[in-house]
């Protein structure tokens, strides 16, 4: 009985540590576009793993990550923030548009939007950004038959402007974790090397 019980912890001990190694910190990416009378840059924030993206308008199971933050400026003029989808991994409505504030991968070592797009603020203004296609189909298939992303505010809906494939985003930086991540793997090997010689001396 003690051995299991000893075996349990062990057990226990591993699953943290493999735990820890996958803890994610916040990662930066340098995000920029250009349209007709447009031109916006900065950066955006996203946290999390990638997770499930159960949006309206899925019909194929795709995967992205949150974004939690931007900065940036529009022809300009200073991003304020955010328009925050509040209820993450799905869709929420702002005026006559959806967001989903997700970032996805695009299958080729970078990454996208999707249709329902990303929300922020400029002042009491709000634009969102998406893929410029159908709805139905993967992300892929949305911007594929678009043939690009618009620039959509609320006065505009259904009239944004055309940014045609000149969205980029990239990976700019991983923000430290605090050393939380090491110290949760540290603790755990600490661990496993206890109970190992516990169990076999």
């Amino acid at each position: 009985m003690k051995n299991q019980r000893n075996l349990i912890a062990l057990a226990a001990v591993a699953l943290l540590a493999c735990s820890a190694s996958t803890v994610r910190a916040d990662t930066i990416y340098d995000w920029s576009y250009t349209g007709t009378g447009v031109s916006a840059s900065g950066t955006l924030t996203t946290s999390g793993a990638l997770t499930a993206l159960t949006g309206y308008h899925y019909t194929t199971t795709m995967y992205g990550y949150d974004i939690i933050g931007i900065t940036g400026q529009r022809n300009g003029v200073n991003i304020t923030g955010i328009v925050p989808d509040t209820h993450f991994p799905n869709t929420t409505v702002i005026g006559s548009m959806e967001i989903d504030d997700a970032l996805l991968p695009n299958g080729s070592g970078g990454f996208m939007l999707d249709i329902e797009g990303l929300g922020y603020y400029v002042g009491a203004d709000y634009y969102t950004v998406s893929a410029n296609g159908s709805w139905g189909g993967s992300p892929y298939q949305q911007l594929a038959y678009g043939g690009g992303y618009a620039e959509v505010t609320d006065s505009q809906y259904m009239h944004g402007i055309g940014l045609g494939n000149s969205l980029t985003i990239t990976e700019a930086a991983v923000v430290p974790d605090g050393g939380m991540t090491v110290t949760l793997l540290g603790g755990a090997l600490m661990g496993l090397a206890a109970f190992r010689r516990k169990l076999f001396f």
